[in-house]
C-alpha cells in the first residue's frame, strides 16, 4: 500500500522535512560593533589601534608576569612527587615537570580551585595572583603571550595588513623574559609551564562566562569591522598562504 501513497507527501528539503516554516524562520541578524573607535579612525590607519587600552594595561603584564617567571625560576630545583604514566608515583623537579602533586584523587573529578590546591607550591602562585591585581582578561592575555612564543608560527601567515588588524584586539606584548620555543620539535623549559600554570589559575579564580562573553564580542566586533579589502573572498590579503599545511591551526586565549 506504501507505493499507492500519493508521492507529494514525502519529506524534503522543499517542506522543511516536516519540521522548517519557512514562512515564519526568524531574520538573522548582521553583526555589529561592540566597541568605541576613539576618533572613529579605521583600525587600519591608527599606529595604535588596540581597542582595550582602559580593560588591559599592558605594561603592568608584563611586569606581572617577569615576576611570575621569576618565582619560577627561583623554585625551579623544588622536588615533589607527581603521578607517572603508568601510575606510578614518580619524584621530580619543578624545573623538569610541572604537574599536580601525587594522590589519590583524580584530577579531573576535582573543582578547579581544588586541582589549584594540588599544584606545587600552590600558596606561591596564590600570592602571585593576588599580588598582581591583574584582571580576568589580563590573565588571557598572560596566557595568550605564552602561547604565543610557544607557537609563534601561527601569526607568521598573516600579512602586514591582516597583522595591523589583529593588532587592534590582541595586544602586542614585548619585555618578557622568555624566548620564542624555536620549532614545534623543540621544548622550551619555561614557556610550556608558564601556559600550563596560567591556564589552572585561569580556571580556579577567572569568571570563565564573563571571558567567553568578551570573546563572543570581540569576534562579532571583528565580523563588523573587517575592512572590505581584507574580507574573506581576499583572504589572500589577509594572510599569507603557507607553502604546506601548518599543524597548528587554532589560537588559545
Amino acid at each position: 500500500m506504501d507505493k499507492l501513497e500519493d508521492r507529494n507527501n514525502e519529506l524534503s528539503f522543499a517542506n522543511g522535512f516536516g519540521i522548517i516554516d519557512y514562512e515564519n524562520l526568524t531574520p538573522l541578524f548582521g553583526p555589529e560593533k561592540k566597541f568605541e573607535r576613539p576618533g572613529g579612525l579605521s583600525l587600519l590607519r591608527k599606529k595604535d589601534n588596540f581597542l582595550f587600552k582602559n580593560l588591559i594595561d599592558r605594561d603592568n603584564i608584563v611586569v606581572q608576569l617577569n615576576k611570575l617567571i621569576a618565582l619560577f625560576s627561583e623554585n625551579k630545583d623544588f622536588e615533589y612527587r607527581i603521578r607517572g604514566y603508568r601510575d606510578e608515583i614518580v619524584t621530580t623537579l619543578l624545573a623538569q615537570r610541572f604537574d599536580y602533586v601525587y594522590s589519590e584523587d583524580h584530577m579531573y573529578e576535582l573543582s578547579p580551585k581544588e586541582r589549584f590546591r594540588h599544584l606545587p607550591l600552590a600558596d606561591i602562585w596564590k600570592a602571585w595572583y593576588t599580588s598582581s591585581t591583574l584582571n580576568d582578561i589580563e590573565l588571557m592575555v598572560c596566557l595568550h603571550s605564552c602561547q604565543e612564543l610557544q607557537y609563534p608560527y601561527q601569526r607568521w601567515q598573516l600579512t602586514k595588513e591582516g597583522a595591523q588588524f589583529m593588532s587592534a584586539y590582541i595586544p602586542d606584548i614585548k619585555g618578557l623574559h622568555l624566548k620564542p620555543q624555536v620549532s614545534q620539535y623543540q621544548s622550551d623549559p619555561v614557556l610550556g609551564k608558564m601556559s600550563f600554570l596560567l591556564s589552572v589559575l585561569i580556571d580556579a579564580f577567572a569568571d570563565i562566562e564573563m571571558i567567553g562573553a568578551f570573546k563572543l564580542d570581540v569576534l562579532e566586533d571583528m565580523m563588523a569591522s573587517d575592512p572590505p579589502d581584507l574580507l574573506p573572498n581576499d583572504d589572500y590579503k589577509f594572510r599569507k598562504l603557507p607553502r604546506q599545511p601548518s599543524v597548528f591551526t587554532n589560537m588559545k586565549s
